[in-house]
This record gives C-alpha cells, sequence and structure tokens, in this order.
C-alpha cells in the first residue's frame, strides 16, 4: 500500500482514480513497486511545492458585474494607444491559464508587446445559478463585458476565448449584433478562438458516452457539479500521459517546475458549476450538436475576423470540431501550432508557436 500526504493543494484530481490507473497499467511491470514509490514522491512533491502564484494579483478590478469582472492594468486601459485583447477563458478552468507564472505569461507577454491584455474572471457565483445556461451566461456577462470595453474605448477590442470560451465569445458577438441601439458598434471584433469545438459530432465515441451516461445521471442533481467530475473525465483520455507526466515532475526544477505546478494548480482548482449550466452543456453541444446548423447573424459571419487555431495535440477537443469553424466565417485565417491543447499556454515553445504568430495577427487585423 502507498500512501501519499496531501497538503495544502487539492491535487491530483481524483488522487483514487491515479492510483487506481497506475495499479492497472504498471501492475504487470517488474518495477511496478519502484515506479508507484516515484508516482507517490511526485504527489508529495506536487502537494508541497513551494511556489503559489495568484494570477488576481496586481490587477486592477476594471469593470464588475455578480462577482464577474474583468482584470487588467488600469494605467495601460486609460491609454487609448494600447490595444486591448479581452481574454475569455473556458468555464470549466479559470483565467489563470493566461497568466501562469512571473516569467512564463500568456498575458505579460501581451503587455510587453505593447497591447493591453484584460481577463475575463468568472468568480465563483454566476456559474453556479440553478438557471444558468452557456447561452445566458454569454448575453448577461460576456457580452455587457464586451460593451463597456466598447464604450469606454471607442473601439473594438480583439476577444480571445478558450474552449467553450471561444463559444461564448461568438455567442456574446452574436448578441450585441442583434441588440437594438449597436451604431456606437462600428465594426464586429476580431476573434482568436483557440482549441474552440463547434462541431460537437467529430468529438470522439468515448466522450459522447462520457456525456450521455453523465446527462442521464444528472437529470435529479441538484447543487453543484462533484469538482472530481471534470478532472477525472480529463485523465481518462489518456491515463498514460497523466501519470507520466508527474513522473516526469520529479526532475523538474526551475521555471519548469514551477510552470508544473501552475498549470496542476489552474487544472486541479476546477470553476464552481451548478448542475444546471454543466447538464446545458452535455445536451444541447455535446449530445444535440446544437452549432451544426445555427445559423449567425450575418453582420457576424461577413464582418468577424477570425483567427482560428486548431492544436495539433489536442486531446480534449477533436480536431475536427475546431476546424468547422472555417466555414461559420468568411474572413478567418487557420493556424495549426504543434502543441497540445493546455499547452497552447503552458509549453515553453508557446511563445515562438502560437503567441508570436497571434501577435503578427492582431497588428494585422482591421
Amino acid at each position: 500500500t502507498f500512501f501519499v500526504m496531501i497538503d495544502h493543494r487539492k491535487g491530483p484530481r481524483p488522487l483514487y482514480q491515479h492510483m487506481l490507473t497506475a495499479q492497472i497499467l504498471w501492475g504487470k511491470e517488474v518495477d511496478f513497486a519502484q515506479k508507484m514509490i516515484q508516482l507517490s514522491q511526485a504527489f508529495v512533491r506536487y502537494n508541497s511545492f513551494d511556489y503559489c502564484y495568484d494570477y488576481r494579483q496586481d490587477k486592477d478590478v476594471l469593470w464588475q458585474k455578480d462577482g464577474c469582472t474583468l482584470l487588467g492594468q488600469e494605467a495601460l486601459f486609460k491609454d487609448k494607444e494600447k490595444k486591448v485583447v479581452l481574454l475569455l477563458p473556458s468555464l470549466i478552468n479559470g483565467a489563470g491559464i493566461f497568466d501562469l507564472t512571473q516569467q512564463h505569461s500568456f498575458y505579460k507577454f501581451l503587455i510587453a508587446q505593447g497591447l493591453c491584455p484584460i481577463l475575463f474572471d468568472w468568480g465563483s457565483t454566476v456559474t453556479t445559478l440553478a438557471g444558468a445556461t452557456v447561452e445566458s451566461l454569454s448575453r448577461n456577462y460576456v457580452a455587457p463585458a464586451l460593451r463597456f470595453l466598447y464604450q469606454s474605448r471607442q473601439d473594438t477590442p480583439v476577444t480571445l476565448g478558450y474552449c467553450i470560451g471561444g463559444v461564448m465569445s461568438i455567442l456574446a458577438q452574436e448578441m450585441l449584433m442583434n441588440e437594438r441601439g449597436t451604431e456606437d458598434i462600428d465594426k464586429a471584433t476580431p476573434l482568436i478562438l483557440l482549441a474552440t469545438p463547434w462541431d460537437f459530432a467529430s468529438e470522439a465515441d468515448l466522450t459522447h458516452k462520457w456525456a450521455q451516461n453523465l446527462y442521464a445521471s444528472s437529470l435529479k442533481q441538484k447543487g453543484m457539479v462533484p469538482p472530481d467530475v471534470m478532472p477525472s473525465y480529463f485523465a481518462s483520455l489518456d491515463p498514460a500521459y497523466a501519470l507520466q507526466k508527474y513522473l516526469d515532475f520529479n526532475a523538474m526544477e526551475g521555471e519548469d517546475a514551477r510552470i508544473f505546478v501552475s498549470v496542476e494548480d489552474w487544472a486541479n482548482a476546477v470553476q464552481p458549476l451548478g448542475w444546471g449550466v454543466f447538464r446545458d452543456i452535455l445536451k444541447r453541444y455535446y449530445i444535440d450538436n446544437h452549432f451544426k446548423d445555427i445559423h449567425l447573424h450575418e453582420a457576424v459571419r461577413s464582418r468577424c475576423q477570425a483567427l482560428i487555431v486548431v492544436a495539433q495535440k489536442d486531446r480534449i477537443v477533436a480536431q475536427e470540431s475546431a476546424l468547422a469553424l472555417q466555414d461559420v466565417f468568411d474572413n478567418s485565417q487557420l493556424l495549426t501550432p504543434d502543441l497540445g491543447h493546455v499547452g497552447l499556454m503552458a509549453s515553453r515553445s508557446a511563445e515562438e508557436k502560437l503567441w508570436e504568430p497571434i501577435l503578427r495577427w492582431i497588428e494585422n487585423a482591421d
């Protein structure tokens, strides 16, 4: 029996699944005992690692509504020469992925390049509301945040949406275009869609079965989605990798170790979700494939410039699902970096393979 001493952290989640997976994958290997010891050592090291970076630190609250906030540097925001880039995370995990450490940070990279990045932070309230859906959250929070940026700067921001955040950035733009009184919005915001699922029929059979089974079992559930649900699913997509990355962590030092810990902290600190919005994601998107035949506002389709980023090593969003976005916009560009879903922000090579191409695209966007 192998014991792991958990300190102040919340991972890896779920611990029992990692240990059971290790026994299944390695149980017949001659070095099974040694591997289990190394894995336990990695878990202990992670949970006691003396590094904790809070992405909210040193940022001003520029806008807020019901616990949702826009976080950024007020001095940069007041400088009308700085182009605003809104960073919209997924509903599942928070905005910390955009600002992982003091040294490795897409947020800080954009600042260094003369831009004004702003983090959209969901907080811990609105995603737990009983009647919340992806569309209602887009309408009630993302769209108002975009309108605030339009009106404050008299300029269209660039919106970068990550995973489901990309879906919500499209929906929010659609809602703004359908509103009355959009004369203050002279053009649609340029969209950067990172690993954004659109044609959910392209997702793997395992994903569809997981969604169907979880949806059926959730119909009588109320309150909050247990925090282990999503990490358990993500770990199941590549069980061997879920273990190997911790074995690799044993040998990491310096910034590599800090990035690893920050990514795991981000992944394990799952965004609080109510069953309402979670069922909406499962049913309308993964099961019913709601977007396949959706007709967007013509202004969104024709006036939005879109950079569609499809990660070649993505284990979470099928490439075909994200590639379907090419048929949505009349003016789109495709970028296919040799990175994984999380690696788009976390990889040490992300700056060269993705961040710099994004910067060039922003500079050329109208």
